[in-house]
């Protein structure tokens, strides 16, 4: 049975690899998690900026589908009318 030789140089050259993989690891956890906070700041602050833009503009919108609707009941009143004065005008003929 052949031992383990962990003093060989592949073994040292794996050992350093991994180290320096969890050393660039943590060093780029510590270097992103600052930035990863800012970024989370400014969309919070553009978040209440967009929910404050919507709470002025929703009231205008409905306000202006009601005035549409309501401009609709009167077009479709006008038509009926106009369809009735057109059979009566064709009755009379």
């Amino acid at each position: 049975m052949k031992k383990n030789n962990w003093k060989s140089p592949q073994a040292i050259i794996v050992t350093a690899l991994i180290a320096l993989i969890f050393i660039y690891i943590g060093i780029d956890m510590f270097y992103k998690t600052p930035n990863f906070n800012t970024e989370l700041q400014l969309l919070k602050t553009q978040y209440i900026e967009m929910s404050v833009k919507l709470n002025k503009k929703l009231p205008e919108i409905d306000t202006t589908f009601k005035l549409h609707a309501t401009q609709i009941q009167e077009q479709e009143e006008e038509i009926t009318s106009l369809q009735l004065s057109l059979k009566n005008l064709q009755e009379e003929e």
